[in-house]
């Protein structure tokens, strides 16, 4: 959705295109003229083209210019590798992405991808130099995590699998990883997270639920950690969401007991931030992600950022306290308080 909307607004802005014509064409070699259409179609064009060009050469080199935003390469050159060739697609774009931990867009998505025909499906390799794409970053302003219906948010890891994914310590120090890297890209998302609790939110679903900003939870909500029944431990990483919310003694008193906690007892000790009816779960988690999204998203990703930073206690850095003061050179400020003054709704860009 977040790619619909930031092609829908291009294509707005942009009005008419023109024609993608190939301008260049010699031997193995083809060269086309996107017409400043969108990507997507420029580059089917192209990999076509690159396909009928094999066809009579073996090989075959096509470029393309006046385009933008062809998403993932994938499409592309699994196209070519269904007809029994290898393809390798790549693109470059202007610096639209901020570094992780960022606010300020330094990065293109620079995406690659190379693919090879099999006896089954083709064998895709997709790779990019950022983890959020141009749609992303531009009309994102809040990620909300839920479980699938409305019966748990989630109840931990299958205990079936641990003969295969954590049999002895070196199996589990790899599935360790794992998590590790999941439960850091929650904590690490620049964009503001609620997590949407219904019913049992307990092992790893409690780890997920406290990576994220805010927690709302419905009144039939339950919260646990029962690893003390299994002889297994709960790692640092693991660890470390839980107590950042409920504090060393709250936090060790349920690990220890493995106690299941009802949703008031958690909403005391403040791993919740709200209760609601179960059947109002959905719409309150949602009407909160809207009045987030509403606010300027360039605001919400330096308030999260300094509020992880002043988690650390070393001190601010001069650069780090400038950085407080750099919403004053930004659009979305000029525009909130021009919005204010004309007694209007700011419409913010994340500039």
């Amino acid at each position: 959705m977040p790619r619909i909307l930031a092609i829908v607004e291009e294509l707005r802005q942009k009005g008419p295109t023109g024609e993608i014509r190939i301008t260049r064409e010699d031997g193995c070699f083809a060269h086309i003229d996107g017409g400043d259409n969108i990507g997507y179609v420029v580059s089917i064009t192209a990999i076509d083209k690159a396909i009928e060009i094999c066809r009579r050469t073996g090989v075959a080199v096509v470029t393309a210019n006046n385009t933008w935003f062809s998403g993932r390469c994938a499409l592309y050159v699994e196209r070519a590798a269904t007809q029994g060739l290898v393809a390798m697609h790549t693109t470059n774009t202007t610096a639209r992405v901020a570094p992780f931990g960022g606010t300020e867009r330094l990065l293109g998505t620079n995406p690659f991808a190379i693919a090879f025909p099999s006896d089954d499906d083709p064998v895709v390799i997709d790779i990019g130099t950022s983890a959020i794409t141009w749609g992303d970053v531009e009309t994102l302003r809040c990620v909300v995590l839920r479980g699938a219906g409305e019966k748990a948010f989630g109840a931990g890891a299958d205990i079936s699998e641990f003969a295969t994914t954590r049999a002895n310590s070196q199996l589990a120090k790899e599935y360790g990883a794992r998590v590790e890297r999941a439960m850091r890209a929650i904590s690490e998302c620049r964009h503001p997270t609620v997590a949407m609790i219904h019913g049992a939110c307990v092992g790893g679903g409690l780890l997920v639920a406290s990576r994220c900003d805010l927690r709302i939870a419905g009144e039939s909500a339950r919260f646990g950690v029962p690893v003390k029944k299994l002889g297994l431990v709960e790692s640092h990483t693991e660890m470390q969401g839980m107590l950042d919310l409920l504090g060393y003694a709250n936090g060790l008193e349920m690990i220890l007991e493995g106690r299941i906690w009802n949703v008031r007892e958690a909403y005391e000790k403040g791993l919740v931030n709200r209760v609601v009816p179960d059947a109002d779960v959905e719409r309150e988690t949602l009407a909160t992600a809207r009045r987030i999204a509403e606010g300027a998203p360039l605001v919400a990703r330096w308030h999260k950022k300094f509020a992880r930073r002043l988690a650390d206690p070393r001190p601010l850095t001069d650069a780090e306290r400038d950085e407080a003061f750099a919403c004053f050179d930004t659009e979305d400020f000029r525009e909130g308080t021009a919005a204010f003054l004309a007694k209007r709704s700011p419409q913010f860009k994340g500039r």
